[in-house]
């Protein structure tokens, strides 16, 4: 699978970039362990270290709704609603889900 969660590396005294092996990445960062959520293209000749967490669309649900858990993702919609702006769990997940479908297909195509 090639929707993956990632950490920046280290360059130099103070800096910090995605791999080089990153396609896309940046997306959905975890302030619960600074990690990210990127794209590696999976025909590819070049190494990628073993150790790389691949998302499935399940996987990549469970990630987003542990960083909701923490830090709730507030509507993007500026319609009136009863819960200061949080999506509800249900909300969270479908957008999540969405999210990760729409990234795949982008990159797929």
């Amino acid at each position: 699978m090639p929707v993956v969660e990632y950490m920046l590396h280290k360059i130099g005294k103070r800096g910090k970039q995605a791999p080089h092996w990153i396609e896309d990445g940046g997306h959905w960062q975890s302030p619960l362990d600074h990690s990210l959520v990127g794209w590696i293209d999976s025909d590819r000749d070049y190494w990628v270290p073993d150790t790389v967490v691949t998302l499935t669309r399940e996987e990549f649900i469970t990630r987003a709704m542990a960083i909701h858990a923490q830090y709730p993702l507030t509507n993007l919609s500026d319609e009136p609603d009863d819960s200061d702006g949080v999506m509800s769990d249900d909300s969270a997940s479908a957008w999540a889900g969405s999210w990760y479908d729409t990234f795949v297909a982008n990159q797929s195509g």
